[in-house]
Parts: structure tokens; sequence; C-alpha cells
């Protein structure tokens, strides 16, 4: 679940990583995104370099500035290609069921790390 001001909302999508071309088709398309507001902030921080108006997704105070969406629910399901990638950086596969409520790299780092811990 993800939850933001429109033009985002909250979305909510369940995924089942079956196959690799699953992932592919229903994931890995979905692009980065952030606020208009929010980008003289990340600019300044030095955060965003790798984000070009061609694999990233602009939002606006009412409407997607950039681009059109490529999937309805192509914020939430970024968030899930974020969640698979964090987890991907143990090395190993993991067998389980993930569910994440208004989660970010933050959290899914915290899970990682307790999941090393054992």
């Amino acid at each position: 679940l993800l939850r933001y001001p429109a033009p985002v909302g909250e979305q909510s999508a369940e995924f089942t990583l079956t196959s690799a071309e699953a992932y592919k088709r229903e994931i890995a398309p979905a692009r980065t995104f952030g606020f208009m507001k929010d980008l003289k902030m990340l600019n300044e921080l030095g955060l965003g370099s790798g984000g070009r108006l061609d694999n990233f997704i602009l939002v606006g105070e009412d409407e997607v500035i950039n681009t059109e969406l490529r999937f309805p629910d192509e914020f939430v399901r970024h968030k899930i290609l974020d969640i698979v990638g964090d987890l991907y950086l143990l090395g190993y596969p993991i067998r389980g069921k993930v569910t994440a409520h208004l989660t970010g790299h933050r959290d899914n780092i915290a899970l990682l790390k307790q999941i090393v811990a054992g």
C-alpha cells in the first residue's frame, strides 16, 4: 500500500513472483517518481542524479507532468520493484510472503538487517 496526495492517491497491489517473464512484464517497467515541489531540494542534496525525464515520473500538484503512465497503478508497482530489488541484496533467494504497508527503502533495509541477524 502507498498513500500520497493527489494525483497519486492511495494504491495497493499484489504480485506473485512466478517467473522472470511476469516480473519483466508487470513490475520492471514501473518507473520511479518524484514530486515537482521536492525537485529543488533533491537536487541540492545531490539525490536523484540518475533520474532523467525519460525514466522518471514527475508529479505536479494536480497531474503527472512529463509522461503517460505505463500502468494505472504504476506508482505502487514501482514500490514492489523497490522491495524486490532491496531483497535481492541478500544474495540468496527468499521463499515467503512480503506484505508492505506505507514502506520505503529504509524499511526494506531494516528488514534485510533483521533477516541477516537471524
